[in-house]
């Protein structure tokens, strides 16, 4: 501070009063306040994915979501008719409801997933790529399930080529949705480091505020 002019005093009651300007602004658009509840946001989002996906474990039931996970998984065409032969009606016809439920699932976990890097990442191309990751898992998500829903009603008549590429897709989808959560979710230690770094770089703007405030006073005495 003594390099540049300043008295510790000086810097001091300028910063005081800038602190207790933005206590006055507090809540602001754009203060670091409102980019911190952000990345805390949207609490609607979550809970509709919540609801989703509640949703659809309870249509397919304990034993039916085991044999989906496995038929996802399950890179061999004849391994995937085999679960699928196992099925009564009943499963069968649940495991159709569920692909319709799960038709507008990947919208509503896209959205949240690039809402929420948004909120908590400045733009950057790590932002750039958790937001694709996001979006390529949901279009995955899609086209495997228009893959399953063309296989019914008849897993064994279907083509070699549609329940490979419905695995594939799945195991992609899940090769990058769950790392994408991993580092999103509100508790990560990605998600801590950048609240902490939102609390520097506004801090750190504030200080630069003062010194130029502190040398437009130095010019005027």
């Amino acid at each position: 501070c003594r390099e540049r002019g300043f008295t510790k005093r000086h810097v001091s009651a300028n910063l005081c009063r800038h602190m207790s300007s933005s206590s006055a602004r507090r809540r602001r658009p754009g203060s670091w306040q409102d980019e911190i509840a952000g990345a805390r946001q949207p609490v609607v989002l979550l809970a509709a994915c919540c609801i989703i996906f509640g949703s659809i474990n309870v249509i397919l039931g304990p034993s039916l979501s085991r044999d989906l996970v496995l038929l996802q998984l399950s890179l061999s065409p004849a391994d995937a008719r085999a679960i699928a032969a196992g099925w009564s009606a009943d499963e069968l016809r649940r495991f159709e409801l569920h692909l319709y439920v799960d038709a507008v699932f990947p919208f509503f976990y896209a959205l949240l997933l690039r809402r929420r890097a948004r909120a908590i990442l400045p733009h950057s191309p790590m932002r750039t790529v958790l937001i694709g990751a996001a979006t390529l898992a949901a279009s995955c998500d899609l086209v495997e399930n228009g893959l399953h829903y063309s296989a019914l009603p008849d897993f064994e008549a279907a083509p070699d080529w549609k329940l490979r590429a419905a695995a594939i897709f799945a195991i992609v989808k899940w090769a990058i949705f769950t790392p994408t959560v991993l580092l999103l979710m509100p508790f990560s230690p990605l998600s801590a480091t950048l609240e902490k770094t939102i609390l520097q770089r506004r801090l750190t703007e504030r200080m630069e505020k003062v010194f130029e405030d502190l040398k437009k006073d130095s010019r005027r005495s």
